[in-house]
């Protein structure tokens, strides 16, 4: 039967028979051989030749195989199973996984298999099951970086930006140029550049997205998800320089490209709420409904919250001040929810609009709410900007001018001006 596969590639037979019957009956030293065989082939072969929803039933057939025979496994196996379970991860397939603690056999494995599958939801968790297994992580094999890029996208979300930003540069300066197809590579080199971007450094975080993009662009149809989010987070450059229109060329681009994709189209949906809240509040009341069940029918609790921030900024524009204060407490309660400081930060940001258009001026406890989330997370003291004109604050303006490296800070703060002003006419 394997070697049939090599023939005529169906595994389907093999699943069948093997799984189903032959397993039940083999000697443990057979059975754990043939599973072997069938691994490597879908690790090598299969990952390439078959269609996402077959190879989950596969993956999860691997997995059960696994935990029902015992199987001890080797490092090189673990590797196998994760360059599987990271070529599905990335098109967010659920999995529901056994119930195997970390000190048991096998139990590294699954452990950092749960903890990649809640990193997108509830960072807390994912940083709970990571830190159990820090000590046995070297059983990933290779996929130690992997360990390592989930561990400090969470840690970001935990507003730790400074600590990740430091272990990222070590680690990006050591990774061997043959791994750019190892699902770690390219997560890594994006979070370097994301951080640059938390920090203000805005042209230097362009240059190492355009940097990676131009090592992938002769695997273009490989690393799709990579370019997408090299895409994606070019555009938050452009917005939190309150660029609106490159930003919302590059969104409604990715919203084209990708509008099959569910994940993705839901990304694209909440950068241009965030985007079009400021001059086109309409487009964001219009289309909340599509844009919040997009969010929801893929579990994005967070980019829910920032679409109810958006809301916020949207309502307020238009004077509506009942929905805008609705939206913004929302967003506040959900970002809490999901243990999300910044967040948080995008909301507390969008009331201190709320009550410059109702109020006529921020209230101070407001003002110092911000001001100390932001000194905590470290970064997006730039999103101030708008803030800061609000309170005729010039010398924290001309700090922001002069510490972070604005794409064109003379259009910024202009755009900005532009946007307070909307708010009281």
């Amino acid at each position: 039967l394997v070697d049939s596969l090599n023939t005529n590639c169906d595994l389907k037979t093999f699943h069948n028979i093997f799984c189903k019957n032959v397993s039940k009956i083999l000697p443990k030293s057979k059975k754990y051989r043939i599973f072997q065989s069938y691994l490597m082939f879908l690790s090598h072969r299969g990952l390439y030749i078959y269609p996402n929803e077959r190879l989950r039933t596969y993956f999860l057939n691997i997995l059960n195989l696994i935990v029902d025979n015992g199987f001890e496994l080797t490092v090189r196996e673990n590797e196998e199973i994760l360059d599987l379970f990271f070529a599905l991860s990335d098109e967010r397939i659920e999995f529901s996984f056994p119930n195997i603690s970390p000190d048991t056999v096998n139990g590294t494995l699954f452990t950092f298999l749960f903890a990649v599958t809640v990193f997108h939801s509830d960072s807390s968790l994912c940083l709970a099951k990571l830190n159990s297994i820090r000590s046995s992580s070297s059983l990933l094999g290779k996929h130690v970086n992997s360990y390592y890029a989930v561990q400090y996208y969470s840690m970001g979300i935990e507003g730790q930006y400074s600590k990740v930003k430091r272990k990222l540069v070590a680690i990006c300066d050591s990774l061997p140029q043959d791994s750019i197809m190892d699902w770690y590579y390219g997560k890594l080199k994006i979070y370097l550049a994301d951080c640059m971007m938390l920090a203000g450094d805005f042209r230097n975080s362009i240059f190492h997205f355009d940097e990676y993009y131009n090592e992938i662009e002769p695997y273009a149809n490989l690393k799709e998800n990579d370019i997408f989010e090299i895409q994606k987070q070019k555009g938050h450059c452009y917005r939190f320089n309150f660029a609106i229109d490159e930003a919302l060329n590059i969104y409604s681009h990715l919203y084209r490209k990708y509008a099959n994709n569910a994940v993705m189209k839901s990304y694209c949906l909440t950068c241009l709420c965030e985007t079009n809240c400021f001059f086109n509040p309409q487009y964001v009341i219009g289309n909340q409904k599509r844009c919040i069940d997009a969010v929801k029918a893929v579990g994005q609790e967070r980019s829910r919250a920032k679409i109810y921030y958006a809301l916020g900024i949207a309502y307020t524009v238009v004077h509506d001040f009942t929905n805008a204060y609705r939206y913004i407490r929302e967003s506040i309660k959900l970002n809490e929810k999901c243990h999300y400081p910044a967040g948080k930060l995008f909301a507390l940001i969008a009331k201190s609009y709320f009550h410059y258009a109702r109020d006529g001026y921020v209230p101070k406890r407001l003002v110092i709410e911000i001001t100390e989330l932001t000194k905590r997370l470290g970064v997006y003291e730039y999103l101030l900007v708008p803030l800061y004109l609000i309170l005729q604050e010039e010398n924290n303006l001309l700090r922001l001018e002069e510490t972070y490296c604005w794409l064109d800070w003379e259009k910024t703060r202009e755009k900005c001006k532009k946007f307070i002003d909307s708010l009281s006419s």
